[in-house]
């Protein structure tokens, strides 16, 4: 599926990574992948501690390389990360898409045509690479609080094309494969959700909430995008609201209170919809979008603050009156790899800018994990710390036993939080 919103996505998720290393992989005899020998791999000399050195020089002289340029390519995940395996085959850059559940982790990779689990207790990888006679994988996964595996999007790469397809397929445990899990009405054949990450989000009744709209010719979208849900027990599909495309929106996120929120780049300005009334209603006051820039994600933490990107949070201590707390820019987020490249056109000429997050995660000890376009990030609010531990790009997840995952430059790496 591909975004259907000329400006929703104006940073490509293709991001060139390096294959550090390769182990030899064998098919067992019912297809399913053995396991790969161990690998270890020793960080680069020139770098210091569990984080990348973020650049903080007040300036350089031009002529030489710039500080950036210095930069070690394939930076594997510094501190006390564990590799744990290689992925079956390479994604190829792509930013992978993990989900996990009981002794699995799943990945999935934007136009790769196969998706990948690994289970944690036999160190055995699985690969799919069909959604019931179909030659086509999931675009991205989610796992459902009742531990079903869901695939959203379609990538056909065979006969078929996605406008005939479901959006919608689950993971058959039984028949070990995945299985197009349409609407009873229709309503979501051919159509594709915005590419943002992750791409739905699950209420308290598990009810499914995205925005997504009709695939078109070459993956234009033809009609407006609408705000849907889906109930999986009566594989009811609703749409709620309708926007003009061309805009950027931000994945619904949900609140405690079961609002659900999402940024209108059309008005440039945070909205809620209530499920309870079907009211539609924009978010008036701080933060001021036009000034500060379009959020690609939000997030709502263990405290009920809803995250905007990197730019801040709005605290709902007070319901009737929330705080916007800004974040002060911080250089973990420097970047020369990114849209800030203006010589052709009018606007500021720089090498350098901030590279926003395109995916946010707390895990269960409170820090929170940015996904950029140009590394993996981790702040410890505690300790008001941010630590760029890769500059490889991966979305983050957490297992029931604590543990971290990511998967950067085709191999999997944990991370134990501890007590």
């Amino acid at each position: 599926m591909t975004t259907h919103s000329s400006n929703a996505w104006q940073c490509t998720l293709v991001f060139t990574m390096l294959l550090l290393s390769a182990c030899t992989l064998e098919l067992t005899g019912n297809g399913q992948m053995a396991s790969p020998s161990p690998i270890h791999t020793d960080p680069p000399a020139d770098t210091d501690g569990p984080c990348i050195q973020p650049i903080t020089n007040l300036a350089y002289p031009v002529g030489i390389p710039k500080p950036l340029d210095e930069e070690p390519k394939g930076v594997p995940p510094l501190g006390d990360w564990q590799t744990v395996s290689s992925l079956p085959e390479s994604l190829e850059g792509y930013i992978a898409r993990i989900a996990t559940r009981a002794k699995e982790v799943w990945i999935a990779g934007f136009d790769a045509e196969m998706v990948f689990r690994y289970h944690t207790d036999t160190s055995r990888w699985q690969a799919y690479s069909s959604i019931d006679e179909v030659a086509a994988v999931p675009e991205d996964l989610y796992v459902s609080r009742d531990g079903t595996v869901w695939g959203i999007g379609v990538n056909a790469f065979g006969p078929e094309s996605a406008p005939g397809l479901p959006l919608l397929s689950r993971y058959n445990e039984t028949n070990d494969r995945f299985e197009f899990f349409p609407d009873v009405d229709g309503l979501l054949i051919g159509m594709g959700v915005l590419r943002n990450l992750p791409p739905i989000s699950e209420d308290k009744t598990g009810m499914l909430w995205f925005f997504a709209s009709k695939i078109g010719p070459e993956g234009a979208g033809d009609e407006a995008v609408g705000l849907y849900s889906f109930d999986p027990v009566s594989r009811k599909a609703e749409k709620h609201t309708s926007m003009m495309s061309g805009y950027h929106y931000t994945t619904p996120v949900v609140a405690p209170d079961g609002l659900i929120w999402f940024y209108n780049g059309q008005e440039a300005s945070l909205y809620t919809y209530s499920p309870a009334t079907g009211e539609n209603r924009a978010f008036h006051g701080i933060p001021s979008f036009e000034r500060i820039g379009s959020p690609w994600n939000l997030f709502f933490d263990e405290s009920g603050n809803l995250w905007a990107d990197n730019k801040g949070w709005l605290d709902f201590s007070d319901p009737t009156d929330p705080v916007w707390y800004e974040i002060i820019p911080s250089a973990a987020f420097l970047t020369d790899h990114g849209a800030f490249r203006t010589d052709d056109v009018e606007g500021p000429r720089s090498r350098y800018g901030f590279t926003p997050p395109v995916y946010i995660y707390q895990s269960s000890n409170g820090w929170m994990w940015f996904t950029t376009l140009d590394g993996t990030i981790r702040l410890d609010p505690r300790k008001e710390e941010w630590c760029r531990f890769t500059n490889g790009s991966s979305t983050v997840v957490e297992d029931d036993e604590g543990n971290v995952w990511i998967s950067v430059f085709d191999k999997l790496y944990k991370y134990e939080l501890g007590p």
